[in-house]
């Protein structure tokens, strides 16, 4: 029962306004927390560390774990000791991608907890869990403290088994674009939308819920968004689709980061389905 401070019990018509409220809060924050750690990767993966401060509080530090000879053991890196590390690495083609975020917020305190693999030059290099802990200060979310876990055995099982719950899912989108630059300029001046190019005629973004792509297109009309799937077994798919009456637009090809192929469904709509075998 919600009771005012004098004891009155407040309307129910009140309670329920309000608890929409605070639970459209609680994720605008969630997503607003997880884009920071979203944010920190994408600032690894470009040998950007100055990008990679900016989201840090100022005494920041991040906490490796582990078993050495059977022993536990720890080690703080102060958040300067950490970024001179990854700058004494540039080139290297160092990434960490995360999976299965799952985030907590309480007042000015965030928790997210992550699975992830870290990788060099496309390598796999170890995995575990990262535990972030954010802080609300007068400029947004800040990381404060990186917990994380190290292990070289069970790594690519971690991306399977994330990827294994999007099966036969909506998993990207791609919008076609006739100025690239122009587009990603406005897209990133709105909504805030961070970009990873692939050549002249490709950008990728994250928007902190769904991951998409602007895409270089002549002016033919009928062609809009792209709405991509996954799908663990691409062949199987394509069958499936080919026997519910779909129509093969583009055939199986490869791309940076797997393989995808296009269909049309009966009623004349295009799609594409991808994965990363």
């Amino acid at each position: 029962m919600v009771t005012s401070m004098r004891g009155s019990t407040l309307p129910v018509a009140l309670v329920l306004i309000l608890a929409p409220s605070v639970a459209a809060q609680q994720s605008d924050d969630a997503k607003a927390a997880l884009r920071q750690v979203e944010r920190l990767f994408e600032a690894l993966k470009a040998d950007d560390t100055a990008g990679m401060r900016a989201v840090m509080h100022p005494a920041g530090r991040i906490i490796q774990t582990g078993t050495r000879d059977g022993v536990p053991f720890n080690r703080v890196n102060p958040l300067n000791d950490f970024l001179a590390s990854i700058g004494g690495s540039k080139g290297r083609g160092l990434e960490e991608r995360i999976y299965n975020p799952d985030v907590r917020i309480d007042d000015n305190l965030a928790v997210v907890w992550v699975h992830y693999d870290f990788r060099v030059a496309g390598a796999i290099s170890h995995c575990g869990v990262d535990a972030y802990h954010l802080v609300r200060t007068t400029e947004g979310w800040r990381i404060l403290e990186i917990v994380d876990t190290q292990r070289r055995t069970g790594c690519p099982e971690i991306s399977r088994a994330a990827l294994e719950g999007q099966d036969r899912r909506i998993d990207y989108v791609e919008i076609p674009v006739v100025d690239l630059p122009r587009a990603r300029t406005f897209y990133t001046e709105v909504f805030g939308w961070a970009f990873t190019d692939y050549g002249a005629d490709y950008t990728s973004f994250a928007d902190g819920r769904l991951s998409g792509g602007l895409r270089k297109a002549d002016r033919r009309a009928g062609h809009g968004v792209l709405v991509v799937l996954f799908a663990r077994d691409l062949e199987a798919t394509r069958t499936r689709i080919l026997a519910a009456g779909g129509k093969v637009t583009k055939e199986i090809h490869e791309f940076p980061g797997g393989r995808r192929f296009h269909f049309s469904d009966p009623v004349g709509n295009e799609l594409a389905v991808w994965s990363d075998r």
